[in-house]
């Protein structure tokens, strides 16, 4: 992650755990805070994230994804909430 603003339009695309799309046996989640830890820190340097998820086959978003994005909104509520 770089350390000092971008003087450009840059996005960083990060996936929620180690692959790309959905992978059955990838269950090595980051947790919501540190979702929000990586957000925070490319958004003070001027960086969207782009956060990539994989539905399965038939569509379905994985239950930790979902559980993740309830646990990030929640955050992102509290942080508003102190401005």
């Amino acid at each position: 992650l770089p350390l000092a603003p971008v003087e450009a339009d840059i996005e960083c695309l990060i996936t929620l755990n180690d692959t790309w799309g959905y992978k059955s046996f990838d269950n090595n989640w980051k947790s919501a805070e540190r979702v929000f830890e990586i957000k925070e820190h490319l958004n003070e340097r001027g960086i969207n994230y782009l956060l990539n998820i994989g539905p399965d086959g038939l569509g379905r978003i994985p239950a930790p994804t979902i559980e993740i994005f309830k646990k990030l909104g929640a955050l992102l509520r509290e942080k508003e909430a102190k401005k």
